[in-house]
């Protein structure tokens, strides 16, 4: 956040969306809902407004570009809550990791303002919360 292409007001809302799995198209894991819970818990702590959205078909991926979008009913929650921006992310499971890419996107323009990616190894509590 604090490397974000644009200021972010803390006391303007934000908005945070449940991680989806890349190319997958069901109700989100328990992974992916436990990761938006400890940004949306982590965000707080630096003393940011934000407001946790449970949506099952906030962001998806659009088939065989890997290109991040938000949904028109996104897009009506943030104008809703008047949202400056929105946390989005993704990732993929493969052998032994999962690749995390989180995003900030401006809900103004839906530019990308700030990313962070990175592995987390798949040990044996990551991998119960994934099945």
């Amino acid at each position: 956040m604090a490397e974000a292409a644009v200021p972010i007001d803390k006391n303007a809302p934000l908005l945070v969306t449940t991680v989806s799995e890349i190319g997958v198209r069901r109700e989100p894991s328990r992974f992916g809902r436990l990761l938006a819970e400890q940004v949306s818990a982590r965000l707080t702590q630096q003393g940011y407004n934000v407001t946790d959205l449970k949506l099952r078909s906030d962001v998806y991926i659009r088939e065989g570009t890997g290109e991040l979008l938000l949904s028109k009913d996104l897009s009506d929650w943030a104008r809703h809550y008047n949202a400056q921006v929105v946390v989005v992310g993704n990732y993929a499971v493969a052998s032994g990791y999962i690749y995390i890419t989180l995003k900030v996107v401006a809900i103004s323009d839906y530019r990308v303002i700030a990313a962070v990616n990175y592995l987390l190894p798949i040990v044996e509590n990551v991998d119960a919360l994934l099945n």
